[in-house]
């Protein structure tokens, strides 16, 4: 202590300033300190009365930048206590969306991104406290959304993004479609500053939900049916049409073309019908046309998988995994949307494997390809399956096949 103080005394003499690491700290604590997270839900903050000021060109590096606990982001928009008897823009109550810190985007790993800028991703944590919020509060919850990290309207209403019917479907639950005004960047720099009486804010990274929650919420694959497709959650598998899901990456199957034609002989000959498509760089509109009346579903697994979400009720899926003792899988998702689930996996089953893909490592939790045994590691799933689905078809199958 004597020693701090005797430094602070000789930069005092020199004609130093203070140190600038405790001033930009002070900074960022008073930034993050105009939110205040909700008791009862962490996961969300808010801030009243309060003013939001974008003073860096809207093109540039706040576009490019992610929401973390570094508090940078939310020092580009400038937050300040509403002045007294302030007669600019104020917003009775609004939602500020922000882009959260995920990994960069790569297909392997996104379902409904295609790349870094988009906010969809950002956005789907939000549904059920917004749909539980509504239902709590009579009318629309917000008059405005901010997004601050998008440009333009032209730049968040490209037709292959998934942004905005997200964003729809957010609001739609929310109950403010119809009237909430949408305020990105360019907008809110044609005034000196836009102040809210109310501001709700997502904190990224701190979402309490287990690392094995779907992250497309029921409340959410709902709301996103409903908004992109039209079709009611109750829409029920009745036909006879298959989709595989193949990758022919590095992350696929080494004898992907061989697994195809035995899938293809084995559903023909229950007179059910094959579609195969391939996931890599798809837009969710091309996912959609390929779920939306699958029947049953074979798949690698992938973050694509998330997209079963469009598939009927009562359809099936099947995951393809590296071993049996693999912990990673889409079967909570199946099970919030009422698809049956079913795995198929390597025979590998090695214990040393199995327990260093608990930790990560190892062929079982990385997605290595592999060469495929069809007739052991597959077809008796697929049949099973099958089996299972034509006992709950009210129309006979016109094939030879005698079902037990």
């Amino acid at each position: 202590m004597k020693f701090l103080v005797q430094l602070l005394l000789i930069a005092s003499v020199a004609g130093l300033k203070g140190p600038q690491p405790l001033n930009l700290k002070l900074k960022r604590t008073r930034t993050s300190q105009a939110f205040k997270s909700l008791p009862k839900n962490p996961d969300f903050q808010e801030a009243k009365n309060v003013c939001l000021q974008i003073t860096d060109a809207c093109s540039g590096k706040i576009s490019q930048m992610a929401d973390d606990d570094s508090n940078k982001l939310m020092s580009k928009l400038h937050l300040q206590p509403m002045p007294a008897g302030f007669d600019g823009k104020v917003v009775q109550s609004a939602l500020l969306i922000t882009r959260g810190k995920d990994k960069t985007i790569d297909k392997h790993h996104t379902s409904f991104q295609l790349n870094e800028q988009e906010l969809s991703e950002s956005i789907l944590p939000m549904f059920d406290f917004i749909h539980d919020l509504h239902q709590k509060v009579t009318g629309q919850l917000f008059s405005a959304v901010v997004m601050p990290q998008v440009p333009s309207a032209n730049k968040f209403e490209n037709h292959e993004s998934f942004d905005a019917d997200v964003l729809d479907s957010l609001l739609e639950t929310g109950g403010s479609k119809e009237n909430a005004e949408k305020m990105f960047c360019e907008d809110i720099k044609t005034h000196e500053k836009v102040c809210f009486n109310r501001l709700l804010h997502y904190r990224h990274g701190h979402d309490s939900k287990s690392a094995h929650t779907p992250r497309v919420s029921k409340v959410a694959a709902a709301a996103l049916r409903e908004e992109i497709k039209g079709v009611s959650a109750k829409a029920q598998s009745t036909g006879r049409q298959a989709v595989l899901v193949l990758r022919k990456d590095h992350m696929g199957w080494v004898n992907f073309m061989e697994v195809e034609q035995k899938v293809r002989k084995a559903l023909s000959d229950k007179c059910w019908h094959l579609k195969t498509v391939e996931p890599s760089d798809t837009t969710v509109e091309h996912a959609i046309e390929s779920m939306q009346d699958a029947d049953l579903v074979l798949a690698n697994h992938g973050a694509h998988n998330e997209h079963m979400i469009w598939m009927p009720r009562g359809a099936a899926f099947i995951e393809d995994k590296n071993c049996k003792c693999s912990a990673y899988g889409y079967e909570q998702l199946a099970a919030q949307e009422g698809i049956a689930y079913a795995t198929t996996a390597g025979s590998q089953d090695d214990a040393q494997q199995c327990a260093l893909q608990h930790e990560g490592f190892g062929i079982c939790a990385k997605d290595k390809p592999r060469v495929v045994n069809f007739e052991v590691e597959i077809l008796p799933t697929l049949e099973n399956t099958i089996q299972l689905l034509e006992k709950s078809r009210s129309t006979p199958s016109d094939c030879n096949k005698v079902w037990d």
